[in-house]
């Protein structure tokens, strides 16, 4: 029963790999990756830089170590990292973010849960 929304099948695929494998690095000893997706219906009162309306939700959550909260906010910079440097190049979050927000013209947020991270993906939905 999901809402259609319009993305390009390449560019979808390359953000749920990356972040499936950045959730995977994050838990060492194995773990568990969530993913779901959910029609929203985004309001003014959410507070979230998007207009009102229908949206389609795509969450990648892990049960890693998180993501220090200093670093949370610049973790879409490019070639920031938090892994070691022979472990990653920092471009990964940076790409999602690109493709998430200008050719999908979505939003994607990151916050640290219990245990672990969960990336949200919000993108528009076809309207009728």
């Amino acid at each position: 029963d999901l809402w259609a929304a319009e993305v390009d099948y390449g560019q979808i695929s390359q953000v749920v790999n990356n972040l499936i494998i950045n959730a995977n690095d994050a838990m060492p000893e194995g773990g568990t990756i969530t993913i779901r997706c959910e029609n929203v219906l985004v309001s003014v009162r959410d507070n979230l830089p998007l207009k009102a309306g229908k949206y389609l939700r795509i969450t990648v959550a892990d049960r890693g170590h998180g993501i220090p909260e200093q670093y949370l906010p610049r973790i879409f910079e490019p070639y920031f990292t938090t892994k070691h440097a022979s472990q990653g190049t920092g471009i990964g979050l940076y790409m999602c973010k690109q493709i998430v927000e200008n050719s999908m013209k979505g939003k994607i947020f990151a916050k640290n849960q219990d245990n672990g991270v969960c990336f949200i993906i919000i993108i528009p939905i076809l309207t009728d």
